[in-house]
């Protein structure tokens, strides 16, 4: 069968560094975590343990997949799919109310039934992305369904915000960010700027072979553009340039709450609370 969650020809892209004082950028909205836990390594393994019950296996690795690959995209990191008992960084499942050490701590909290919390995620090094099995998941803009009375909700994009956490970022003030706490309600899969900016600020940009600098200095940046993106980035001053009129705003780390969600920190885990208002 397919296998998902492999990307080998990923395009990565590198923020140059000398942007990041630059007059260009002068406050900023993503917020790495305060303690700036990270993975110490840029080839991550995830494995899905707990499949849910409204989606297919198939359906749930493709979308899990997808999730993982706008990260690659815009990082350094690579992201591969393990099975069986290999150990993996990054562990996903789809849990009822119940789960883990949920009763026993503050620190991880349980599962509130359907319509409610979607999901929450733990820093590295823990990494696990926990969502509730009581919510209908599918692969497709989340909606109202008449018919069942539920939320359907879209696996990728929540997948995607979740795995910016299991990664080391928090929540962003720009409303237009995957990792803004309101983002399923407008339907983005996609990073914008600032996500990008948070997840390189994270992982820098790197070249992964040794010979990055002799192919650069020979031409190698212009004739063979696709393979030096990818393995040579840093080396080819791949950047992703940030606008003139691109406007940060300073951010706190104090408890967020709005009318969709309420983020919880309680030590390294965050949760992604969602509260579904339906007007007839």
């Amino acid at each position: 069968g397919e296998t998902f969650g492999k990307f080998p020809y990923s395009t990565h892209f590198c923020l140059p560094s000398k942007l990041v004082n630059s007059s260009l950028i002068r406050r900023k909205r993503y917020i790495i975590n305060p303690m700036g836990h990270k993975w110490n390594h840029f080839n991550i393994t995830y494995k899905i343990v707990q499949f849910p019950s409204t989606l297919s296996k198939y359906d749930t690795r493709k979308g899990i997949s997808t999730a993982f690959g706008i990260w690659s995209n815009v990082s350094p990191l690579t992201f591969a799919e393990v099975h069986g008992r290999r150990n993996a960084d990054i562990k996903l499942g789809f849990y009822t109310f119940e789960h883990s050490d949920c009763w026993s701590t503050m620190l991880h909290p349980c599962f509130d039934g359907r319509n409610g919390e979607l999901a929450h995620a733990f820093l590295p090094p823990v990494g696990e992305i926990h969502f509730d099995n009581h919510d209908a998941w599918i692969l497709g803009k989340a909606r109202f369904d008449r018919n069942q009375g539920v939320w359907l909700n879209d696996l990728i994009q929540v997948a995607a915000h979740e795995i910016g956490h299991a990664l080391g970022l928090m929540h962003s003030q720009n409303q237009n960010s995957l990792m803004h706490p309101s983002i399923t309600y407008t339907g983005q899969r996609d990073v914008t700027q600032d996500d990008i900016s948070g997840i390189q600020q994270l992982y820098a940009c790197h070249d992964k072979r040794r010979f990055c600098g002799s192919w650069a200095r020979v031409g190698f940046c212009e004739r063979r553009q696709t393979f030096m993106k990818d393995n040579c980035p840093k080396s080819c001053n791949v950047f992703l340039w940030v606008p003139s009129d691109w406007i940060y705003s300073v951010a706190d780390t104090s408890l967020t709450i709005d009318n969709y969600y309420t983020m919880k920190i309680s030590g390294s885990s965050y949760s992604d609370n969602q509260t579904h208002n339906q007007t007839e």
